[in-house]
């Protein structure tokens, strides 16, 4: 049972966790697989295509999390979410492993921008009593929404094509986006 300390804030922004966790771990297994099927099978250029995006990870956050300080938290979620859902949507129409990894970069950046600030709300709406319960159900929530993506791309890949995870995962960014605009009206600041 959830604290009701927590509030309907609370549960509404999980909602926007789990929605979110599912689509953004729904293609990470299918990469490969999916970069195999469409581009080359040479490992070490598919290998070399993870490197870009990679170094967005890790030298980004801090920077494109200080955006969340100066502004409201709202803004960079729902602008890394479209983003997000717009270049996952983009990635089945791309030709080129080049323009892919282009597009891989940008989706980075939006996801980079989009996820400290959701956890920054999340202690913001949680508070100081609780915090540690509150992130304790953050952290469920998210790794519940993490482990069911998986398993849907892979059924929606194998079932219903190679391009219908990334149309799925688009969409549901961009519904993450539109629940963070309808669910979280208050400044978060």
């Amino acid at each position: 049972e959830i604290d009701s300390s927590l509030g309907s804030e609370f549960l509404r922004l999980m909602v926007i966790v789990f929605v979110g966790a599912v689509a953004t771990s729904m293609l990470s297994p299918l990469l490969m697989v999916y970069l195999q099927d469409r581009f080359t099978t040479d490992i070490g250029m598919l290998g070399l295509a993870f490197i870009p995006a990679a170094l967005v990870y890790s030298f980004l956050p801090s920077r494109l999390g200080e955006l969340g300080d100066k502004m409201d938290r709202k803004i960079p979620m729902i602008i890394g979410l479209v983003g997000s859902g717009i270049v996952s949507i983009s990635l089945v129409y791309i030709l080129s492993l080049k323009l892919l990894i282009i597009f891989w970069v940008l989706e980075s950046i939006c996801i980079v921008m989009a996820s400290p600030a959701e956890t920054a709300y999340v202690s913001e709406v949680v508070g100081g009593n609780i915090l540690g319960y509150g992130y304790g159900l953050y952290l469920l929530i998210g790794s519940l929404g993490a482990t069911i993506g998986p398993l849907l791309g892979g059924w929606l890949y194998d079932s219903f094509g190679h391009s219908v995870p990334f149309y799925v995962n688009g969409v549901l960014l961009l519904l993450d986006a539109v629940l963070v605009y309808i669910l979280c009206k208050g400044d978060s600041k």
